[in-house]
């Protein structure tokens, strides 16, 4: 199967923060498709629940997936975007089948 790393990250914004989460949000995907190793960096919002939104990632690797989280891009996300998320979580995926 795939080495490649899938990644699914949810974010609840903090009330009222939605629409400044995404806004901050938009700005890290421009930044992360250009990444090396990133072979797809979408962004999603809930249609059942407004203030979710949810990154779902493939990377080349782990090794690639680790240098994003330690980049530019995340560390910009962290200033500008980080601290309208009330709740967070994440899964990384290999794919089995």
């Amino acid at each position: 199967m795939s080495e490649h790393l899938i990644v699914v990250a949810q974010a609840r914004a903090k009330a009222g923060f939605t629409e400044a989460l995404i806004d901050a949000q938009r700005t890290l995907v421009k930044a992360t498709r250009l990444a090396p190793g990133c072979l797809q960096y979408d962004l999603h919002r809930s249609t059942n629940e407004p203030d979710v939104v949810v990154f779902v990632e493939t990377w080349e690797s782990e090794e690639a997936w680790s240098r994003h989280m330690r980049g530019a891009a995340i560390e910009q996300f962290r200033r500008s975007g980080g601290h309208l998320i009330g709740d967070f979580q994440l899964q990384t995926l290999r794919k089995i089948a």
